[in-house]
């Protein structure tokens, strides 16, 4: 029997990257920070004693708790195509870019409406979700 050899790697530990942040406030031994993840801006609390400045490293951001709604669960309901949108500025008499300007207000209360965007339903369907 051809006898085997079988190398192992030691996989030397990921060194984990602090990440810059801001201390939005702080809650006794918690803190409210904010970073940015690349894509988007993020905020969580994390154990004070973690903090290295305004720096904090990405497993303790990961793991802590995050703060926030998660708005795109609410806006996922939103579907509405082009055409219905043009329906309904047309619909409230806005017929070229020249009546937009006319009455911008106007035109963002049809906008508005359309896209289903109301702020107090928003704030309650995320209160509600708790």
């Amino acid at each position: 029997m051809e006898e085997q050899i079988i190398e192992v790697k030691e996989e030397k530990p990921k060194k984990d990257k602090a990440r810059q942040i801001t201390v939005v406030k702080t809650v006794g031994q918690s803190a409210l920070v904010e970073w940015s993840d690349g894509k988007r801006l993020r905020r969580a609390y994390v154990p004070v004693v973690e903090l290295e400045g305004d720096k904090c490293k990405e497993k303790v951001l990961d793991a802590g708790i995050e703060y926030g709604a998660e708005w795109e669960k609410y806006l996922e309901k939103i579907t509405v195509s082009p055409s219905d949108v043009a329906d309904a500025l047309r619909n409230s008499g806005f017929w070229t870019p020249d009546d937009i300007e006319c009455k911008p207000k106007q035109a963002q209360g049809v906008l508005n409406n359309i896209l289903g965007l109301n702020a107090a339903l928003l704030a309650r369907q995320a209160k509600n979700d708790k």
